[in-house]
């Protein structure tokens, strides 16, 4: 029969904490942040996919072109008129440019 013996290393249990770095510490406030806010308040995944799948293709580019700007329908109202103008010729413009099926910029 075989026996197996306690362990007994000599060397003690490292009972110290690394320090966390920045990166480490900001990324986490940020999941403690996002699990302080109530569900109610976190946007819905499900909503958000079903209201993206259910644009055409017109409305999808456009979403893809402000979400990648940082802005919503409404940071875009917002906006200074010249500003909004000048978005506003770019979506159009891509929204033409990949509708033609030119997706080479």
């Amino acid at each position: 029969m075989l026996k197996i013996a306690p362990c007994t290393s000599p060397h003690p249990q490292n009972t110290q904490h690394p320090q966390a770095s920045s990166d480490e510490s900001a990324g986490f406030a940020a999941i403690l942040a996002d699990l302080s806010t109530s569900k109610d308040e976190r946007p819905n995944t499900r909503d958000e996919l079903l209201s993206i799948v259910s644009m055409t293709p017109a409305e999808r580019i456009r979403h893809q072109l402000l979400h990648g700007m940082g802005l919503t329908e409404e940071a875009l109202r917002n906006l200074p008129v010249e500003e909004r103008i000048r978005i506003e010729q770019r979506i159009q413009e891509e929204i033409e440019r990949q509708l033609a099926g030119n997706t080479l910029g």
